[in-house]
């Protein structure tokens, strides 16, 4: 009878284990590392996308402020004009 079963398989069940071959998922302790390392890429994955809608909406607002700026001088060359 083998020790290592998952925390989910019934004593006494006949439930066998999954094994992929080159990736020594046998045990209990891999699983969880893979489900670690998965749960590490979506924060990851999660983190970089708002670091990206940061930097564009810093952007957007830079862009913004210079044309107003560039606007409220035109406005002040087309006063002193007339």
């Amino acid at each position: 009878m083998n020790s290592h079963r998952g925390p989910l398989v019934a004593p006494g069940s006949s439930a066998m284990e999954i094994r992929i071959p080159g990736f020594g998922l046998n045990s209990p302790m891999s699983s969880q590392r893979l489900l670690l390392g998965i749960g590490f890429a979506i924060l990851l994955a999660i983190s970089a996308a708002s670091i990206a809608f940061d930097v564009k909406s810093r952007s957007a607002k830079r862009l913004v402020y210079l044309l107003r700026i560039r606007d409220a001088l035109q406005c002040r060359l087309t006063f002193y004009e007339r």
